[in-house]
């Protein structure tokens, strides 16, 4: 019984349970003037297609998903002023639950609003992948941020990033820590995808390069913030290929240098892989291991759990 007992806790603390971001699957679009967007998403396709020259910076891609039907498909585009010149090369294909604010004359695009949310998500997770043109980043940024009526402002509760620059072909598994920057509860979260930098813009000099593609699907939150967020150094967590067949990539974004433990269990509470991660991203080899379930948790010097998530392996 006491042996049951410990596999029970090591599979209950390395599987949190999901909570929705509405049409976090892309599933449901709905026409947008001469586009159509995600339904409670709002995307720069309805400036990039009415540019003089119309660019898709956010479509539904029905060919390419990692669950459901569809998946959302970010663009980096040009935007032409008043004609072939001037223009503004590489501006992100954008998506938002909340608003995307594209604001021509002072060259910016910036999000605001988010959807009703009261609870404190440890998480924010899916799956990605990305293809740049030359050196470009694209990002996946959650705020949580709750209403002050003293300061007739907003307060952040907690806020995460994901930053990627690397080509990835294939769908990887990712997910952003929040950290916790103020006590409570939000009342809002504002979720932030794009397929390059939004800044800083200029006439003929873009943050970012055109062509640059993000592909998101099967948005989800998970957990809450514990009390000890604050001194976590993981800031977000990508895991490729997904299945995993004979290589498990470990890529790990820190917020300061710590020396991070991995370990994989099988769905018996079995430890069948241990060690430390290496700077950046951990390739570790999982030839010898069963098609399955398993489960990874990334621990501190005192073996406190960091991060905690599941991956299946494919033979």
């Amino acid at each position: 019984m006491k042996k049951f007992s410990v596999i029970c806790l090591i599979l209950l603390a390395a599987f949190p349970a999901f909570s929705q971001v509405p049409n976090g699957g892309f599933e449901n679009w709905s026409p947008y003037g001469a586009v159509e967007i995600p339904d409670s998403w709002k995307t720069t396709d309805s400036v990039s297609f009415t540019n003089l020259v119309p660019q898709h910076s956010a479509v539904r891609d029905i060919s390419d998903v990692q669950s459901g039907a569809a998946s959302l498909r970010l663009t980096s585009w040009t935007y032409y002023i008043t004609g072939p010149l001037p223009f503004i090369p590489g501006l992100p294909g954008c998506a938002s639950n909340g608003s995307v604010v594209v604001d021509a004359a002072n060259f910016s695009i910036t999000p605001s609003g988010g959807t009703p949310d009261n609870v404190a998500h440890g998480y924010l997770g899916g799956y990605f992948k990305y293809s740049p043109t030359n050196v470009d980043t694209g990002s996946i940024e959650v705020l949580l941020s709750r209403y002050n009526t003293g300061t007739s402002s907003r307060d952040t509760v907690a806020s995460g990033i994901f930053q990627t620059n690397s080509l990835l072909n294939v769908y990887t598994k990712f997910s952003i820590l929040l950290s916790r920057k103020n006590a409570g509860n939000p009342d809002t979260s504002l979720i932030w995808i794009q397929s390059s930098p939004r800044a800083p813009i200029a006439i003929g000099n873009g943050p970012g390069e055109t062509g640059s593609r993000l592909q998101v699907d099967s948005l989800h939150f998970s957990s809450l913030i514990g009390v000890d967020e604050i001194n976590n150094p993981i800031q977000a967590v990508a895991l490729y290929p997904i299945p995993a067949v004979n290589q498990l990539n470990i890529r790990v974004d820190l917020s300061h240098t710590a020396n991070v433990l991995y370990r994989i269990y099988d769905v018996k509470g079995q430890l069948v892989s241990s060690d430390m991660l290496e700077p950046k991203e951990t390739s570790v080899n999982i030839s010898s291991l069963a098609g399955g379930t398993y489960y990874l948790n990334l621990l501190d010097a005192q073996n406190a759990i960091l991060y905690k998530t599941n991956f299946t392996v494919s033979k």
